[in-house]
């Protein structure tokens, strides 16, 4: 497990990066080498979709860009993906 280099330019675009409104199940069982089981993320999916409130609480900037927990070493990214 590994954090995004400092050089790594996401920016705040992601609508053909990374995708919402998937049935997270669906995507690990397709690549488990990839990401972690839905029951080992601790994220919030509704009905098991992913949604942009999986990661984002629009109630609190606390974590900067109203992220939903503190991404410093890309905590948040790795609570799904394993690299």
């Amino acid at each position: 497990i590994g954090a995004l280099s400092a050089s790594a330019n996401i920016g705040t675009d992601l609508h053909d990066d990374h995708p919402i409104g998937m049935l997270y199940d669906t995507i690990y069982d397709n690549t488990p080498d990839e990401f972690k089981s839905a029951s080992a993320t601790g994220m919030n999916f509704y009905n098991g979709v992913m949604w942009c409130s999986s990661c984002h609480d629009v109630h609190d900037n606390t974590y900067a860009p109203f992220l939903a927990a503190d991404n410093a070493g890309s905590g948040l990214c790795l609570s799904c993906h394993i690299k």
